[in-house]
């Protein structure tokens, strides 16, 4: 049943499979791409396995492309990436989590910061941008963030408005440049 990959730690894994077309990965490449713990991977791999999208072979796990449902979950992982600017695989999947642990927020919107000064993503940091329908609480967000920059080694800067202020003067400069330079996670 496709239904078990829906998880964010099989996305992971697809997303590693889309975005390096290797034949295949062994479980310690995988587990040192994806920045999974032991636990959670083997939970992941297992449902892959179980819904026919990965098979495994002398302990290296391939895409099960006879399976028509793979095609269509590696192509979504690729156009989710390339919609991210290709930046460096480590912060894709820092901002898949950041999106995972941003998500229960009701009404929160979360952006990562597109700067077209800069030609590529810097390889030690990342910029976000906040909005939410009032004050945050400081510090579920800094917990949420110091888990990722742990797990990460990656700096994650972090700009946080309120709803009703930063949509109320749109042609200010700052706010401008954020809403047309800037890629919208959630």
């Amino acid at each position: 049943m496709i239904a078990l990959i829906f998880d964010t730690n099989c996305f992971k894994i697809l997303s590693l499979f889309a975005v390096f077309p290797e034949p295949g990965f062994r479980r310690n490449e995988i587990k040192e791409k994806t920045k999974l713990n032991n636990v959670p991977l083997d939970k992941a791999l297992t449902k892959l396995l179980a819904s026919h999208v990965l098979s495994v072979e002398n302990n290296v796990y391939g895409l099960e492309l006879e399976n028509k449902y793979t095609k269509r979950a590696v192509k979504l992982a690729l156009r989710q990436y390339r919609a991210l600017n290709e930046l460096p695989f480590d912060l894709y999947l820092l901002l898949i989590d950041l999106a995972e642990g941003f998500s229960s927020i009701k009404s929160l919107e979360l952006y990562l910061s597109d700067d077209p000064s800069k030609s590529s993503y810097q390889k030690s940091s990342i910029e976000i941008t906040i909005i939410s329908p009032k004050e945050i609480d400081k510090k579920s967000i800094s917990k949420i963030i110091k888990k990722m920059t742990t797990k990460y080694r990656k700096q994650v800067e972090v700009h946080d408005f309120i709803t009703a202020s930063f949509y109320k003067n749109p042609d200010d400069p700052k706010i401008k440049d954020l809403i047309d330079n800037s890629i919208k996670l959630i």
